[in-house]
């Protein structure tokens, strides 16, 4: 499943958020690409948005996360998990 993580620089919840979906993409077939919303014009206006989950270009989290809630939506939208 293909993820948006859209972040600032120097954000600690931004590096919070990133920590649990590496964690959970230890276990889901993930692919995530991360944004700089500070980086790109067109996001700036998110700064005080982030950070941001993403799928399909919808909001799935914002600012916290757990590895928990995060699996449940994996789950529920038919994300397959990695094979040992």
């Amino acid at each position: 499943m293909k993820l948006t993580l859209l972040t600032k620089p120097s954000c600690s919840l931004c590096d919070a958020m990133r920590e649990v979906v590496a964690r959970v993409g230890e276990d889901y077939d993930l692919e995530v690409a991360e944004r700089d919303v500070m980086a790109d014009d067109g996001l700036v206006h998110l700064e005080y948005a982030v950070p941001l989950l993403m799928a399909d270009g919808l909001p799935l989290f914002r600012f916290r996360i757990s590895e928990a809630a995060l699996g449940r939506v994996l789950e529920e939208r038919g994300c397959p998990r990695r094979h040992d």
